[in-house]
């Protein structure tokens, strides 16, 4: 199973990134409230953390924060889509009392975060880590929910599986084995792959 979330046909492409010309200041645009009634949230919009899973999530507290300051306690909130920005955003305005509706295209909650099942091993298809520890908005509320956290880092790769932690040589055959695969494919065609 591989994660292709640019064929999705919900989130059709996995990330943000800005087009070659670009600057935050669109970001800030896409984040500025539409007519007064409609406010984007996402992690395309986060002017501090953009591509991050914890931007999604404050840029949807950020949503609801408008919501709540430019609504009325009796207006009914309508919440497009069940990614974490959105159920962020649900979650902030519902706590506030507020009357809230999430509507979800697919049949599942979480967007990109998905668990998916690989050869009977659970696996994160999405979100698999929490990154920036000091600035990560996420991290307290993984711990108090008993979630079980695993020190890691770029240089310092590390895989568990249910039988506890991969050796890193193993990860390296693996990684060996996708790049012997990937010259293969841009060999001639009939010609020799190593």
């Amino acid at each position: 199973h591989v994660a292709r979330w640019g064929d999705d046909p919900w989130s059709l492409g996995s990330w943000c990134t800005l087009r070659p010309g670009a600057s935050p200041a669109d970001r800030a645009s896409l984040a500025e409230p539409v007519d007064g009634r409609l406010v984007l949230a996402g992690e395309a919009v986060d002017l501090e953390q953009p591509g991050m899973l914890h931007g999604a999530w404050a840029s949807g507290v950020r949503a609801a924060d408008w919501c709540l300051a430019e609504g009325s306690p009796s207006d009914r909130v309508i919440v497009v889509g069940a990614g974490i920005a959105g159920l962020a955003a649900a979650r902030h305005l519902a706590d506030a009392g507020r009357d809230v509706r999430v509507l979800e295209a697919r049949s599942r909650l979480g967007g990109r975060i998905h668990t998916v099942e690989l050869a009977g091993v659970t696996a994160d298809a999405g979100a698999a880590w929490l990154q920036q520890e000091r600035r990560n908005p996420l991290l307290p509320i993984a711990r108090g929910l008993g979630l079980r956290l695993v020190r890691t880092g770029f240089r310092a790769p590390r895989a568990v599986s249910p039988r506890g932690p991969v050796p890193l040589a193993l990860i390296e055959q693996v990684r060996d084995a996708i790049e012997k695969a990937v010259r293969g494919w841009d060999a001639p065609p009939g010609g020799p792959a190593d």
